[in-house]
């Protein structure tokens, strides 16, 4: 026996199910025989009394056991069917151990967790992976085990001792350890980080079991480089790395796999190779695409339907059904007690929100459900359903609901109901099972598969399951319809269309005269299959479509040799001749439909000749489109195989008519400079909001993307777009949601496409994931597509080749977005990031296949996209990040009506766009003063989608006619951008296009000075919205700030005037656009700080306050990089802005702080200096030149920079100067006797000491958690208070390599009666730890360390090494630091450590005796509180 152990690392809820489900569809499909257990650390005996809120649904399995629902992904992925063995819990395992140890089987001897638990799990997962679930004899060959939770938590220890035991037993090439991890996304840096996955491995391999495989789930593909790092860091081959990249469904998880060789690397490790063949997944790909495909709208009255993991099987059976019958699916869970009248009273938008949904639907679905919330509301659904001919299907409790409320509108009993609700009832529809247990929860139900008999045989349901004589389905439930009223009920006109054995328990209720009123007593969604589809879900569907008469007749498949289809009774097709006998066309389609509702998997081309599919629009999969017959775009089962069925009617054109934008061309010497051309178009320019740029003849760019190894080698991922639907659409929820506070895709660092999980709360509209391409393959597609849609009857006969004009194909896409008739689906290659195709242009020599010399000029010019945002005159020049499609360009491969929709850039930055081949692109734009008009515009024809997403016009999905526009007032003009041009759109317009055939296009953000204004409107904007911001504004205003300093610095100096002084020169001044901008910031924070008036305590920001990570208001996420507040009182790590800290502070006397990166004197005074201020620019030049030269080494200095002011030059008065040296290196003694002063500024200008230079520093201590007060004489002595949780973070010399300065995290734990027990540990590697009771001893032992590897690296090096000698632990922990002193004391304000506070007060009365009065200027002491400075 083989076995395949799936494990889980990080976090819960990675999809471990799923995956252990699609390996088992992966290894099947190899011809493997494969079976599956699921192992749940919980102590319930199975999932049967666990509510669905906990852990999703009860899944049950025929012999009746309750599991769960992962075993209900393996019977559908897998087709088999388990029992109750194929669940283990601990609960089961204890209970098993126990009777054992009753009957004296283990003879005498002290069952203990090891061996006896760890041997008898061992013993079942041996003795249930020998048992076959595929309906064939023998042993299976393979059997997965997902073991539940995540690695490392404590329930699971005897499971895991148990498997790392059966790894041993059965040998490594029996035993395949796949570990499913998370690889995160962090916003801050917007890279894939490895660390959670490495130190889950670690802890993995400290429990004994050793991954041969890692499957890291991530929300786009895993870079080859984090592959690289994986394998490097946890020892597994990076062919055995894969990536489970989020994907719109799970059936997308096998392919996945298949296509990542997964196969090939288990096979491998389970030395598989002599009887695994290569897999066959065509079947499981066509299935694939039909659910891509997936249009009914089901309404599912539930009471659990805040958690869609409660109805997850009935979700798939319609699922299931819908892909069956080529149908969208949209679900829409409906709370059964927002129907209630109360809730009308108590929340009537929630009451209007449940009607419009169940009014909105095309059938309305009932499923199970225990207890009488929400039953009146379904009652209410299920009236709804009867009274107005809507498709109905209840499923348990819902088949009493249907009881019930026929029982009252019909019958006329307003007190009917069930005794599960009502006990006392007068007539009682539904009743308690007479064998049931009112005492026992757990296992006491009606439970597992039973039979059922059809007792009327024209039925619609007995018809659905083919006129059988009786049914077998799945049962868990303790209420029944009462006989006794079984009589009546039927009198009335309710069916009970199937029975029990004994005729006397009602299985299946209808209602005759109504088109679908089906209510079965049984879960028909247990045994629901993709390709073996529910006859009830395949009906509810069905008449929701308004097809139920299609599939209302028996049918039965076979296939003879003849290659006849049997349909029915005698009706034939021969696929030879594509005829029917005794059918007419309508029933032709009908027929061939059916065989798809049988076996949805089945290719149309093995059954029906082609000539038949095309009479009802199925696309034949041998035909190829004429224009390139060696070209079959792809094979029908792939999700790119979309059949083309518009058609261009030339005579329905919805060209809009507009202006142009203007053109400009530069001549060569313009063009040497992008920021000065763009600033001398600017004022003409963006008063359209675009304009198109055409470089200088003789100037293409050369194009990286036509390299032959990536223009063949490289894939690219696609999203389809439905462009029928950009603008005429129905909302998708029909309810309102709240704007969404997450910042735009587009602008996170190092960003990726999220796509949405298969199942989630609330559904949007958006562009869901296509298929991969390369260039060579996507240029053949998109010419294929527009051949096919635009191709035209020749009037002599047959198809002529048409080549439309540009006007044309824009007359034609504003028709489909405008006055659709028919689906247009088209893919979009956008925001490729740079990992996936790289840039179009070059950016070295060493790129090029053919080295040209002349080519250097284009790398080296400024509208090479990839040098543009940071040159010099460009703000973004100071964002340290490469933010991916801000600063980092992103590709766009587009083909014929591929569209990006209207939206304004993120910070209203700039955009360059440049056309690299293809093609031409439409654009439209709108300028800036208009903008406000066009979102009224589309908010007054478009309410409904405004209504359910306000912020519609973040999502960039939706289009809207220039010519409606224009009629409201909105002025719109169009760019038509060729090859090798250029187009720039200007800040706060609004821009959107599309493509009219293949190219390739790059675009990115550029941000001249001119651009602060708006920049810092836009951060108002988001902050209003609570919208995430993509960078810093003031940090980009402070560093553009700084920079016109040093240029004007330079130029007083009598520096060299160069283009880029003079530019920032321009920027200055009194009327300066810097200058300005710096001015309003200003204001706008001495207003915030005013209404604080005197209450407030002002401390110094540190310099790194936000370098290691984003800081942002946690109430309306604005930037905090020039400041931030607080509250002394009840701070807990979080921050907000200066006009926030009401929402983070509930203390009724507030103590509130403000953290200033510059005080208001300072920020006053740098505005003075760019006004050229002579006093203020001298000031400003020490600052910034201090700042410099703490980023070069000790030991170096820079070049001298003497300022005069002119006047007092005149007049004989000695000038400012400002002394700083050229660099000179110079040889010094290492001494690590410095002093470690806490709360000073930390000046370590280095973490690595290779050559020894002098180090000076102080010790930064930084508080991360005050902790809980602890009474008790250990807690404190007579100089600190030691709070139980403290934490706090000092840099110090590593104990690994002392040549380094390295973070070490100071904490205080409960020790229990030994009192506090303090831990010191090195923050990179926590295996270094030092623990002692006393902080002295903790730090006396770093530095023994630090000293000892200080030695030994005095013989390998000659340098003089000075040990440190002596070391203050109470510093290095922070309990000297007077503000860490601070927020100790304030956690024992009754003064109830008497022993330290008695201390306190001797000490400061003898500073006060020992005080001297100083004669020099008041200065202020720094202390530090939260990482920042306090004066």
């Amino acid at each position: 026996m083989k076995y395949v152990l799936v494990t889980g690392g990080v976090v819960s809820g990675l999809g471990k199910g799923i995956t252990a489900s699609s390996i088992g569809v992966l290894l099947q499909s190899c011809g493997l025989r494969v079976t599956c257990i699921k192992i749940d650390p919980y102590l319930n005996y199975d999932a049967g009394t666990i509510s669905p809120y906990e852990h999703g649904e009860v899944f049950v399995l025929d012999d009746g056991s309750e599991v769960d629902l992962d075993l209900g992904n393996y019977e559908r992925f897998l087709g088999s069917t388990l029992t109750r063995d194929n669940n283990i819990t601990y609960g089961k395992i204890s209970q098993y151990v126990m009777d054992k140890e009753r009957k004296g089987d283990y003879l005498g001897a002290t069952v203990q967790i090891i061996p006896h638990i760890t041997d008898a799990i061992k013993e079942w997962v041996e003795r249930v992976a020998m048992i076959p679930v595929d309906g064939k004899e023998g042993p299976p060959d393979v059997c997965i085990i997902e073991l539940g939770g995540t690695i490392g938590d404590k329930e699971s220890g005897p499971f895991t001792d148990a498997l790392s035991q059966l790894s041993y037993t059965v040998g490594t090439e029996n035993f395949c350890l796949i570990h499913v991890t998370l690889v995160p996304v962090l916003s801050v840096v917007g890279e894939q980080k490895t660390k959670p996955t490495q130190h889950s491995i670690r802890e993995l391999r400290g429990l004994g079991l050793t991954p041969n495989i890692i499957a890291c789930r991530s929300t786009k593909v895993l870079e080859e480089n984090v592959k690289a790092k994986l394998s490097r860091f946890c020892y597994v081959p990076i062919q055995n790395i894969f990536s489970l990249n989020d994907v719109h469904n799970i059936w997308h998880i096998p392919l996945l796999l298949k296509d990542q060789k997964a196969h090939e690397a288990i096979s491998k490790v389970l030395n598989l190779a002599g009887i695994a063949k290569e897999p066959s997944l065509e079947k499981w790909a066509s299935m694939v695409e039909i659910s891509d495909n997936l249009h009914v709208r089901i309404a599912v009255v539930g009471k659990y339907t805040d958690l869609s993991d409660s109805y997850l099987s009935v979700l798939k059976a319609l699922l299931h059904a819908s892909v069956a019958f080529r149908k969208k699916l949209v679900v829409d869970l409906v709370p059964s007690c927002d129907l209630e009248k109360t809730t009308k009273k108590e929340n009537s938008h929630a009451y209007k929100t449940a009607w419009k949904l169940l009014k909105g639907a095309d059938g309305v679905l009932l499923p199970g459900g225990f207890g009488d919330r929400g039953v009146e509301g379904k009652i209410l659904a299920a009236k709804y359903a009867r009274e107005n001919n809507v498709p109905f299907l209840g499923i348990c409790l819902g088949m009493q609901i249907a009881v019930i409320e026929f029982s009252r509108s019909v019958l006329g009993l307003p007190d009917a109901n069930s005794t599960e609700f009502k006990p006392e009832t007068e007539h009682p529809c539904i009743i308690f099972m007479p064998e049931g247990s009112k005492t026992h929860m757990g296992g006491t139900m009606r439970l597992g598969s039973r039979r059922s008999y059809f007792h009327v045989k024209d039925s619609k349901s007995a018809r659905l399951y083919g006129n059988k004589e009786f049914i077998d389905e799945r049962h868990r439930h303790r209420y029944e319809v009462n006989p006794d009223m079984v009589e009546c009920l039927e009198k009335a006109g309710l069916s009970f269309a199937a029975k029990d054995e004994s005729g006397q328990r009602m299985e299946i209720v209808e209602v005759p005269s109504h088109p679908f009123y089906i209510a079965a007593q049984f879960h028909p969604e247990y045994k629901s299959r993709p390709g073996k589809v529910s006859p009830l879900f395949l009906g509810l569907i069905a008449a929701s479509c308004g097809e139920l008469d299609a599939v209302m007749n028996p049918v039965s498949i076979q296939q003879d040799n003849n290659q006849r289809i049997l349909l029915g009774k005698g009706t034939r097709i021969d696929t030879k001749n594509g005829c029917c006998n005794g059918t007419n066309k309508k029933s032709q389609k009908h027929l061939v439909r059916w065989l798809c509702f049988f076996d949805p998997l089945l290719l149309l081309s093995e059954v029906v000749d082609s000539s038949l599919m095309k009479s009802f629009n199925v696309a034949a999969p041998e035909a190829h489109i004429e224009e390139d017959k060696d070209i079959n775009v792809e094979h029908p089962n792939s999700p790119r195989h979309r059949k083309v069925l518009g058609r261009w009617d030339p005579t329905k054109g919805q060209r809009p008519v507009l202006s142009e934008a203007p053109v400009f061309k530069p001549s060569l010497e313009e063009f040497q400079d992008p920021y000065g051309y763009i600033e001398k178009i600017r004022q003409r320019a963006e008063l359209f909001g675009i304009c198109r740029i055409i470089p200088p003849e003789n100037w293409s760019f050369p194009c990286r993307l036509k390299e032959k190894s990536i223009w063949e080698g490289k894939k690219f991922p696609t999203r389809i777009q439905n462009i029928e639907l950009l603008q005429n659409r129905e909302p998708i929820n029909k309810t309102v949601k709240k704007p969404k506070k997450g910042r735009k895709r587009k602008r996170q660092k190092h960003s990726t496409m999220v796509l949405a999980a298969e199942t989630t709360k609330e559904e949007s509209f958006g562009f869901i994931s296509g298929s991969e391409f390369t260039l060579q393959e996507f240029d053949k597609y998109a010419k294929c597509f527009k051949g096919s849609y635009f191709q035209r009857k020749d009037p002599a006969g047959g198809d002529a080749k048409w080549y439309p004009s540009l006007e044309e194909i824009e007359g034609e896409y504003w028709r489909i977005v405008e006055k659709p008739t028919t689906e247009v689906v088209v893919y979009y290659g956008a925001d490729l990031q740079k990992h996936v195709l790289g840039s179009g242009f070059y950016q070295d020599m060493e790129e090029m296949s053919t080295k040209k010399s002349e080519m250097a000029r284009y790398i080296a010019s400024g509208w090479n996209l990839n040098r543009l945002p940071r040159l010099p005159g460009s703000v973004l020049a100071f964002e340290d990040s490469d933010i991916s499609g801000v600063v980092v360009p992103w590709l766009y491969v587009g083909m014929c009506f591929s569209s990006f929709c209207w939206h304004v850039e993120d910070h209203h930055l700039y955009s360059v766009n440049y056309l690299h081949f293809g093609e031409p692109k439409v654009w439209y734009g709108v300028p800036r003063s208009h903008a406000t008009k066009l979102e009224q515009a589309m908010k007054k024809h478009l309410p409904d989608l405004f209504a359910e997403a306000p912020d519609l016009l973040h999502g960039l999905v939706t289009q809207f006619s220039p010519s409606v526009l224009t009629t409201e007032g909105v002025p719109v003009y169009r760019a038509v951008q060729q090859p090798g041009e250029f187009v720039v759109t200007f800040p706060k317009a609004y821009h959107s296009g599309f493509s009219t055939g293949f190219n390739c296009a790059e675009a990115v953000n550029m941000a001249p000075v001119e651009w602060l204004s708006h920049g810092q409107k836009a951060v108002e904007i988001y902050s209003k919205e609570a919208r995430k911001t993509s960078l810093s504004h003031d940090k980009l205003l402070l560093g553009a700030a700084f920079e016109a300093i040093k240029s004007l610095l330079e130029l007083l100096a009598g520096g060299e005037e160069t283009t880029d002084n003079l530019r920032w020169k321009r920027f200055c001044g009194k009327n300066g656009t810097l200058t300005k901008a710096l001015k309003i910031r200003l204001r706008e924070e001495e207003s915030n700080i005013r209404v604080y008036g005197t209450g407030f305590t002002s401390l110094d920001m540190d310099k790194d306050f936000d370098s290691g990570s984003e800081m942002e208001c946690l109430s309306c996420l604005y930037d905090l990089h020039l400041s931030a507040s607080g509250c002394f009182n009840c701070f807990r790590g979080d921050y907000v802005c200066l006009i926030h800290v009401d929402d983070i502070c509930s203390c009724e006397v507030k103590n509130p702080f403000i953290i200033l990166r510059y005080t208001m004197n300072e920020l006053s005074s740098l505005v003075r200096a760019l006004e050229g201020e002579t006093e203020d620019l001298n000031t400003w030049a020490s600052r910034l030149i201090i700042q410099d030269s703490s980023k070069t080494q000790k030991g170096e200095s820079s070049s001298r920079v003497i300022i005069q002011d002119s006047s007092k030059t005149e007049k004989g008065e000695s000038s400012s100067v400002i002394d700083v040296e050229k660099p000179v290196k110079e040889v010094a003694t290492f001494d690590l006797n410095v002093d470690l002063q806490p709360d000073g500024e930390c000046d370590v200008s280095t973490e690595n000491f290779d050559n020894a230079f002098l180090i000076s520093f102080d010790a930064c201590v930084e508080p991360i958690n005050f902790g809980d007060l602890v009474f008790g004489k250990l807690w404190s002595n007579k100089h600190a208070i030691f709070p139980k949780g403290f934490t706090s973070r000092v840099k110090f010399y590593n104990v690994q390599d002392p040549m380094r300065l390295s973070y070490y995290i100071s904490e205080i734990v409960d020790a229990g009666l030994m009192g506090p027990l303090f831990r010191v540990t090195l923050e990179e590697y926590k295996e270094e730890s030092f623990s002692s009771v006393s902080a002295q001893k903790c730090w006396e032992m770093v530095l023994k360390r630090v000293n000892e590897e200080l030695s030994k690296h005095c013989s390998s090096q000659e340098i003089n090494l000075n040990a440190l000698e002596s070391i203050n632990g109470l510093k290095m922990f922070g309990f000297l630091s007077p503000s860490i002193v601070q927020g100790t004391e304030a956690l024992d304000p009754n003064h109830r450590l008497v022993d330290y506070w008695n201390h306190k007060k001797e000490r400061e009365s003898l500073e006060k005796k020992d005080c001297v009065a100083s004669t020099s200027s008041p200065s202020l002491t720094k202390v530090r509180l939260f990482g920042v400075d306090l004066k």
